[in-house]
């Protein structure tokens, strides 16, 4: 089943860890601020584990579930160590990009739906769709760790990166314009 551990950071705060095995046989570990968190935790992943493969967590939609992720996320719950401000702030208006898909249900949302959010988004701020997308990434796995049905295909999405041709606009299409390495010597 699970187990809940108690230890001391270096700062002298207080930590619980939930440990567990996942259905893979693998052990897992989440840590915790709160007491009360990880009871709850562990309460979850125990029913999990007696429910078996018939556990089905509810549908929830998107929105709640980012909002509930970024609860956990400014009071360090959501990740290793408490972000700093402006790590929020960036969090949060990466979120803004993403409210289209606040009224789907977390199992709803596709990978062709993600991928025309993310070129829409790239229009008119592309640094940011790297960045939503990776965001995007973080709460669909912490809603599958929670039980929820997420398309893996959206996992898989790759945002084109900038090349040798962004960085030398002079080589467009069809054109054989010789780049020539600082170590080559032409004779002469």
């Amino acid at each position: 089943m699970a187990s809940i551990r108690t230890y001391r950071t270096a700062g002298g705060d207080r930590r619980y860890s939930v440990r567990y095995r996942d259905p893979a046989g693998r052990n897992r570990s989440q840590t915790f601020s709160l007491h009360k968190d990880a009871q709850a935790f562990r309460l979850d992943i125990e029913r999990r584990h007696q429910a078996g493969l018939l556990y089905q967590a509810p549908p929830e939609r998107f929105g709640d579930v980012a909002q509930a992720w970024l609860e956990r996320f400014v009071i360090g719950a959501a990740g290793r160590v408490r972000p700093r401000p402006k790590t929020i702030r960036v969090a949060e208006d990466c979120l803004r990009y993403l409210t289209p898909l606040n009224d789907l249900a977390v199992e709803r949302i596709r990978r062709p739906v993600v991928e025309d959010l993310l070129a829409s988004i790239a229009t008119h701020a592309p640094r940011r769709v790297e960045m939503t997308l990776t965001l995007l990434r973080r709460i669909l796995k912490a809603s599958e760790e929670r039980g929820q049905q997420v398309d893996r295909t959206v996992y898989g999405i790759r945002i084109a990166r900038g090349g040798a041709r962004a960085a030398l606009p002079h080589l467009g299409r069809g054109a054989r314009t010789p780049v020539l390495d600082a170590r080559v010597r032409l004779p002469g």
